[in-house]
């Protein structure tokens, strides 16, 4: 019988990935990523070409592809500079810092990242609409007639819809990686002489630098690849390479530009996946054996203090408000419903959830909220189970090393970065 304790175990599992051929453990993930993905993609790219020789393209069409591609990668830098900004300081209190309701938090920084695109967009608008609770508060205070806040159909709405996504990538990768560091490493630095910023150029971000690198390159990719933040929020005036392939394809009917665009997006997707597959293989491990928890402190000094509580108020206000906001505005009368000139009362209401249920003009496409709920839980439940599936294939065999995982480890990830 095979000793399956703690080094039989290993020894096992080495000897199984000896014996298995990597062709083997790839066959099912590569054949449903060219049913579904490879395929149906090959034949956009075919109608598009045959659309091309019909209808015939000039070097004009450059400039089309031009001016949407470098808005898309100019904000997208944007927004990884930002998220960058809040998310560093922020993985920084989780990796070194344990204070009340940390855990609590931490869910609520992971929340967003989950939700979808729709959800978002009604929560800012919320926050920061025409009659989001910003405008409303600050009509009411110096009695307005209109709006003062006007960041809808805005780039500065575009990056914070996408810090508000990112942030956690940052917290997750980042805080992770600065958690598994031997604080003492920093404390030796300090010790000879160098200063807290010197210690942690010189020291801490080195170590650092992989796990950072690859965190930033996932958010830019995020931030290229935006979709339903850009369109929702950002308005017509701002069309990145995703936004002008559903313009192109679905609306203008321009079966060749959308294909062009599409081969332009999923190039730099590729070289984008590429350069993180190579990055995430280098993330800095603790240099000597570390007991949970061991490099955190509790909020003693005011200088701890008020680092961790103005991270903790800039993630609240970043992260929690726009939820808070969509959450209160459900259960709150602002406004009259259209048909009704006066009389309404404004306040509390349970009325837009007894709407739900409620089918006042007979469609054929309404879903009970029971039904909807049960829906998206049987769609993620056989979603799970296939993607344990063949995800566990592949990880068992990039476990480990060979030319063939190098080289369809970015395959794997290219879905991620496709046009929706």
């Amino acid at each position: 019988m095979t000793d399956l304790s703690s080094p039989g175990r290993v020894a096992f599992t080495v000897q199984l990935r000896r014996g298995i051929s990597p062709w083997l453990l790839w066959i099912l993930p590569l054949a449903f990523l060219t049913v579904f993905f490879l395929l149906p993609l090959g034949n956009i790219f075919r109608l598009a070409v045959e659309a091309a020789f019909r209808q015939g393209l000039d070097f004009s069409i450059l400039n089309r592809v031009a001016r949407p591609l470098g808005f898309t990668i100019y904000q997208a830098a944007l927004s990884t500079l930002f998220t960058l900004l809040i998310g560093l300081p922020a993985a920084y209190v989780f990796a070194r810092f344990t204070f009340p309701g940390k855990g609590l938090l931490r869910v609520l920084t992971t929340l967003p990242f989950i939700l979808p695109t729709v959800v978002v967009a009604a929560s800012f608008n919320a926050l920061l609409g025409p009659r989001g609770w910003v405008n409303v508060l600050l009509m009411r205070i110096f009695a307005l007639d209109g709006p003062p806040v006007q960041l809808l159909n805005s780039l500065a709405i575009i990056i914070l819809a996408h810090v508000f996504y990112n942030t956690t990538i940052l917290i997750r990768v980042v805080g992770t990686a600065w958690e598994q560091l031997d604080p003492r490493l920093e404390g030796v630095a300090r010790v000879l002489g160098a200063s807290t910023w010197r210690a942690f150029w010189e020291v801490t971000l080195p170590l650092l630098r992989p796990a950072l690198l690859s965190a930033l390159l996932l958010v830019f990719m995020f931030d290229f690849t935006s979709f339903g933040v850009i369109l929702l929020l950002g308005g017509p005036r701002f069309a990145t390479i995703e936004v002008e392939i559903y313009i192109q394809a679905l609306q203008m009917l321009n079966l060749p530009l959308a294909g062009l665009l599409s081969a332009v997006q999923l190039l730099f997707t590729l070289l984008l996946t590429v350069a993180y597959s190579r990055l995430a293989g280098k993330r800095s491990i603790p240099l000597a054996p570390r007991v949970h928890g061991e490099g955190m402190r509790k909020v003693e000094r005011w200088r701890d203090r008020l680092v961790v509580w103005f991270v903790v108020s800039v993630l609240a206000i970043l992260l929690v408000s726009p939820l808070a906001a969509l959450t209160l505005r459900s259960v709150t009368r602002l406004e009259a419903n259209r048909g009704e000139r006066d009389g309404f009362a404004s306040g509390f209401t349970l009325n837009y959830y007894n709407e739900l249920f409620i089918n006042r003009r007979g469609s054929l496409f309404y879903v009970p909220p029971i039904d909807a709920a049960r829906n998206s839980l049987v769609y993620a439940g056989v979603t799970v189970v296939l993607s344990l599936g063949m995800g566990f294939l592949a990880a068992f065999s990039l476990a480990r090393p060979g030319r063939l995982n190098r080289l369809l480890d970015p395959l794997l990830m290219l879905p991620l970065g496709a046009s929706a």
